[in-house]
């Protein structure tokens, strides 16, 4: 007596499958026609049965005649629920759910019983219509008898079997008419469904294709959606577990919370299983949904919604553990010995690979991206291209999920998937395609273009991503959030462009980026937008025009952005940039001119508001200016204008150091005669290499107005001059320039300066009149016979062949030195009366205190190569270097070594030099880095003496091993890197380097985050990510003052007392024979 066997003619036929026939039952059906007699007899003897002691039935026959009165009692009308519910209490009795006794021969014969009761239950599942909520209250007691029937009890298989046939049967009848009954019992009937049919682990063909059936009748309805995804769900994670190797543990289910008339909350639900019938299931699961949902969408965009967001999830599972496995892990390997000889073959697999990697032989297994779309690719490609109205937000959610995995890096990706996706993001970005679409495009494609894909520049192109963020970008409404996605995006192609000779995308990206400098107000974003631009505008070649305007355009904000970290980004930017661009234009002097002239006019305009800490920024930033562009100081109006500025900051408490510093920085020279040499900075960026490698003996040293010590290493046709005074050190390359036409009259001197900048270097043409006496006149005539014009030539390459010197001229000794102070304007009185030759010995040891204080702020960072993200040997021989990182290592400076401690400017490194052996030291004219690179020093260091007390390690990830392991490196947990700022560098297949960092927490650029670009640009941008993290804007200002202190403090004695009276012979004489 079941469901769809019930009624008298039903008995005619045979029994369905599964479901145990018999004829000597339904006997009320027989014996009366009426109801109302059949509702008294199953009152009276239900109620009987209730209250009758549970152990006075002595034989089966007893029980089989009283439950058929008990099983009646489920199809009478729901008036009569009083009795439908003391028969639901009797049988959860019977089925020993209670705890109380119970007959004793059900026991004997519990596979029965247990059969015979849920055959009952199944009667309660009719319409019959009455009160629909009580009804469905009573299907829920029901229910909740079965779920406790499937956890608590053991089943027999064939009893699973009735189960599984018998709530088919008994779904199929309730929900094929959609009623209110249906909707409202509908979210626990599927829960149980899904349940019990795994529990029964049932491998049944003729059952899976009716459940697969029914399901497909079934799919509009959202909570077998919500269910199976549920179930799923915990189903991928413990397969994941099983294939991967990981820590084993119990399948988990987490069910979702139930609203009336079930008032059932969320819970997790655990079942001891093996690993086949996880597999088993979840593949059956899997194709259960996935099939019927290929061949017919859903046509509710909730339920294709829900759907999609159920799939994207398995996927996502799959990711998260693919992106968090960084370590190897082991797990046992049970076998299903039952006809399953190829899932046995399967898991014999799955352990062969785990100890391969056990043994070193294979790689980690981790899910990859060819891997995840062979199981759910043909799903998610069918479903974002859907063109049904209905599924567009659904198509939405399956562009999003393909994004993800081709952001994930976990290649080598198959071309044909590539292409297929990037064909599916062109057709979802055509006119017409919704917001929703872009959004979620944008949202998830922020590690895109900076994943390991073949062909992934194809997307650059401006009918690509390209077009969506200019959609996005240029619309004043657009969300902040997505604005954010944009810059993300952006950050991982900006500085590709011009290296990838997309003229096209160029022109756009400086229309996106200059509106963005003018308009973004979102702080987060604009700091992603100024660092973007700045290491744009480093690739640019060619673009003056472009670069002028933005250069405006950034100090333009400053004006309008009240946000202070806004503001102190921006201020950041605008002191980086002009390191990044003089090298590309030399010759912004005038426009250089102009932000140095709109910054003191915020600081004049904002000096009593701005507090201190801002003021100094901007004055700072003003110096880095004035350092890349000295030029721009010929403006008499501008140096008039920051004199003013100066004057005014230096009265306000904490500004007066940065203020004295920055004014005699303006104002320092070495005497009062012309031609002006000014002692500033900015004539050093970098020291000549061939300074380096050349020993030189002897230097001679010079006190100048007693503030300026000058040192002078070489002779002949090449001197090497080191100035050092307050402000800091100015290094000088010279010699002489000869023409083949001489001249008796001596009117000017003409000196090479090699700035290592490599700008344009002018030296101010002036007549000098020296008022020398006849005598003195014929002496320096005969030092060197000069052409009248002068002429500068300043190289484009540091090494370059000399000037062939006409045969006719008569070289005399030492004519280069001689020149060099005769330029420095030693043959005046008045310079000679202040010039003073200092004894080598107490030279030397004044030239060792002042170099301890550098101008120039020093930085150190480690830069370490690893062979594979699991290597910790950061110590390997440099002969194992990848040409790449070589590359980059030359692009940070020069090597020098403990051979270089007796140059006087390296005597600060002295320390770092005994200790590491070799440095790779780089100079500009306001900072020195300092990279430490283990290998170099031939000698074996601890970690943490690498790492030392620098703020900044770079790690080379070279990948070996797998060039798509996505892991990061394992060195990165060690606790000499707990606080450090990791930037991590991945080689990419087409010659691009990826940059990382880590931990995850915003940094000044111009390197940032997920930022991909030429290794030609990598140093360089580099150098001044490392200055910008560690830097102390008002170091300068502390050493000026410690180096101002030491000039004045010790009183420098003459080696020659006669010097001034003997004047000009003497001093030739003396210094040079």
């Amino acid at each position: 007596m079941y469901l769809s066997h019930f009624a008298l003619e039903d008995f005619s036929k045979p029994p369905e499958q599964y479901i145990q026939g018999r004829k000597e039952t339904n006997i009320l059906n027989y014996v009366c026609s009426e109801l109302g007699p059949k509702t008294e007899i199953t009152r009276h003897i239900v109620s009987a049965v209730r209250k009758k002691d549970k152990m006075n039935f002595p034989t089966h026959s007893h029980v089989i005649w009283a439950m058929e009165c008990i099983g009646y009692a489920f199809s009478l009308p729901i008036e009569q629920h009083p009795i439908i519910s003391q028969a639901i209490e009797i049988y959860r009795n019977w089925l020993d759910l209670t705890g109380e006794q119970r007959p004793v021969c059900i026991e004997e014969r519990e596979s029965f019983y247990q059969q015979e009761i849920i055959s009952h239950f199944s009667l309660l599942f009719l319409e019959r219509g009455g009160d629909l909520h009580k009804h469905a209250e009573l299907c829920k007691d029901v229910l909740i008898t079965i779920k406790d029937l499937s956890r608590r009890k053991y089943l027999s298989k064939e009893t699973w079997h009735h189960l599984l046939k018998i709530y088919l049967l008994m779904s199929s009848g309730l929900l094929k008419n959609n009623t209110i009954l249906a909707k409202e019992i509908a979210p626990l009937l599927f829960k149980m469904l899904f349940e019990i049919w795994f529990r029964s682990n049932t491998r049944e063909v003729v059952l899976w294709e009716e459940l697969s059936k029914h399901i497909s009748n079934w799919i509009n309805n959202i909570w077998v959606i919500y269910h199976w995804s549920s179930f799923i769900s915990g189903l991928t994670t413990s397969v994941i577990s099983m294939v991967y190797g990981t820590e084993k543990s119990k399948l988990k289910i987490f069910f979702r919370s139930l609203q009336k008339p079930f008032d059932i909350e969320a819970e997790a639900v655990a079942f001891d299983t093996s690993q086949e019938q996880i597999i088993y299931f979840w593949y059956n699961f899997l194709m259960l949904i996935s099939k019927n949902t290929l061949s017919k969408y859903p046509t509710d965009s909730e339920i294709c919604t829900e759907l999609v967001r159920a799939f994207s999830s398995l996927t996502d599972e799959f990711l998260i553990f693919a992106q968090s496995r960084n370590s190897k892990g082991k797990t046992s390997f049970e076998y299903y010995h039952s006809g399953h000889s190829q899932l046995n073959k399967l898991i014999d697999d799955f352990s062969d690979i785990q100890c391969r990697y056990e043994d070193g032989k294979c790689r980690v297994p981790t899910p990859r991206v060819n891997s995840i779309l062979g199981i759910f690719g043909n799903w998610l490609f069918s479903y974002a291209n859907c063109d049904f109205i209905y599924c567009e937000k659904g198509r939405a959610k399956a562009i999003a999920a393909l994004c993800r995995i081709f952001s994930s890096d976990l290649g080598p990706v198959d071309p044909e998937y590539a292409g297929k996706f990037y064909k599916t993001i062109q057709n979802s970005l055509k006119i017409g395609v919704s917001q929703i679409t872009i959004k979620n495009i944008l949202k998830h494609s922020k590690a895109l273009l900076a994943a390991n894909l073949p062909g992934i520049r194809i997307l650059i192109d401006k009918d690509y991503l390209l077009k969506a963020i200019s959609l996005q970008m240029f619309d004043k409404k657009s969300d902040g959030k997505l604005r954010g996605y944009c810059y993300d995006i952006i950050l991982s192609f900006a500085c590709c462009t011009t290296y990838l000779g997309k003229s096209e995308v160029v022109k756009i990206l400086q229309d996106l980026l200059l509106d963005s400098v003018q308009n973004e107000n979102d702080p987060e974003n604009f700091s992603k937008a100024v660092w973007i631009v700045a290491g744009f505008l480093g690739t640019l070649q060619g673009q003056t025009e472009f670069v002028q305007v933005v250069m405006i355009a950034l100090t333009n904000r400053l004006k309008n952005i009240s946000d202070e970290k806004m503001y102190m980004n921006l201020i950041c930017v605008i002191s980086t940039l002009p390191f990044l661009i003089v090298s590309q234009y030399p010759l912004l002097s005038n426009q250089a001119g102009k932000v140095v002239y709109k910054i003191c006019l915020y600081i004049k305009k904002k000096l009593p508001k701005n507090p201190v800490k801002i003021i100094t920024y901007l004055l700072v930033c003003v110096k880095k200016w004035l350092f890349c562009y000295p030029l721009i100081l010929c403006d008499t109006n501008l140096r008039q204008v920051l004199l003013e500025v100066l004057s005014c900051t230096q009265l306000q408490d904490g500004l007066n150091g940065i203020s004295l510093y920055l004014e005699e920085l303006i104002m320092s020279k070495i005497g009062l005669s012309n031609p002006q040499i000014k002692l500033c900075p900015m004539n050093e960026i970098e020291m000549p290499r061939g300074f380096m490698s050349t020993q030189f003996k002897n230097p001679k040293h010079f006190l100048v107005f007693n503030n300026t010590l000058a040192t002078m290493y070489g002779k002949d046709d090449k001197v090497y001059v080191l100035l050092r005074n307050s402000i800091g050190r100015s290094i000088w390359k010279t010699r002489v320039i000869y023409s083949e036409q001489s001249t008796k009259k001596i009117s000017e001197f003409s000196l090479e300066t090699i700035k290592i900048e490599k700008q344009t270097t002018y030296v101010e043409e002036k007549t000098v009149d020296f008022g020398l006496t006849e005598s003195e006149a014929s002496a320096l005539d005969q030092l060197s016979k000069l052409q009248e014009k002068q002429k500068v030539y300043v190289p484009s390459k540091p090494e370059r062949r000399k000037k062939a010197r006409p045969k006719t001229l008569r070289v005399l000794q030492n004519e280069t030195p001689r020149l060099l102070l005769a330029h420095f304007g030693l043959l005046d009185y008045d310079m000679l009366l202040n010039i003073t030759e200092i004894d080598p010995d107490t030279a030397m040891k004044k030239v060792s205190e002042l170099d301890q204080f550098s101008e120039k702020g020093t930085y150190f960072f480690s830069i370490m190569s690893l062979s594979s993200s699991t290597s910790n040997d950061y110590m390997s021989n440099d002969d194992y270097y990848s040409q790449e990182f070589k590359y980059l290592i030359s692009q940070l400076g020069v090597k020098i070594d403990e051979e270089s401690k007796d140059l006087g400017f390296l005597s600060h490194l002295h320390m770092h030099l005994e200790k590491y052996k070799s440095l790779i030291y780089f100079a500009d004219t306001a900072h020195e880095v300092v990279a430490i690179v283990p290998s170099l020093g031939n000698g074996e260091l601890h970690l943490q003496d690498v790492v030392a007390d620098w703020s900044v390690v770079v790690l080379w990830n070279e990948r070996l091993e797998d060039k798509f392991c996505p892991f990061v490196p394992s060195i990165l947990r060690t606790p000499e890197l707990e606080h450090k700022d990791c930037i991590i560098f991945t080689p990419l297949n087409d010659k691009m380097i990826r940059t990382n960092f880590y931990p995850k927490r915003e940094r000044p650029g111009p390197l940032c985050d997920s930022m991909v670009l030429p290794i030609d640009l990598l140093g360089k941008l580099l150098l001044y990510t490392v200055i910008n993290i560690s830097e102390n804007s008002l170091e300068s200002v502390t050493s000026h003052k410690n180096r101002q202190d030491l000039l004045e403090q010790t009183e420098f004695i003459s080696k020659s007392e006669d010097l001034v009276s003997s004047r000009l012979n003497s001093l030739l004489d003396y210094a040079f024979n």
